[in-house]
């Protein structure tokens, strides 16, 4: 939601600390997530005059900050679970190559931002042509992951324990 409390679009988000912050959550309270988007198929081009071309000859155009909640379409005629997937097309505002301290793996980090915000994005480096840019506009399908950062009820104090008492 916006500033004025209208809806951007629906988004479907896997929430990584659901069984942490389920029952912090009042019911009507706006939470505020920090999302990370991780790239199953990515495309960067060099900035939006590149990107604008590269779309000339197409029938359908996308905005160079352009989000689908992809992951809430099914084929079809067919139900199913929502997915936490969309299809987005952002500008890259920072990027830098990280490491991932359990695996010892370097990946590609980048804030980017697309319609109605920014997200950590995450992909392989093995799956980019080059190193991301701030100016590169990427577009691709990412999976994506939330964090509560704020709008949780204070979380319940632990019980102090029982104390042994002597009559």
């Amino acid at each position: 939601m916006d500033a004025k409390g209208e809806l951007f679009y629906p988004l479907a988000t896997q929430l990584d600390d659901l069984l942490l912050t389920r029952e912090r959550v009042n019911e009507g309270a706006l939470l505020e997530l920090g999302l990370c988007a991780f790239a199953r198929g990515i495309e960067v081009w060099a900035n939006e005059a590149a990107f604008a071309t590269a779309q000339a000859d197409e029938e359908l155009k996308f905005a160079a900050e352009s989000l689908i909640p992809s992951g809430l379409f099914s084929p079809e005629g067919e139900e199913g679970p929502e997915a936490a997937e969309a299809f987005l097309t952002g500008r890259v505002l920072e990027a830098g190559l990280r490491e991932n301290l359990a695996t010892g793996e370097t990946f590609q980090h980048a804030i980017v931002q697309t319609l109605g915000g920014s997200y950590d994005v995450l992909a392989s480096p093995r799956e980019l042509p080059a190193p991301l840019e701030s100016g590169n506009i990427i577009q691709g399908e990412f999976w994506l992951v939330g964090r509560v950062m704020s709008g949780l009820a204070e979380a319940p104090r632990p019980g102090l324990p029982h104390r042994l008492v002597r009559a």
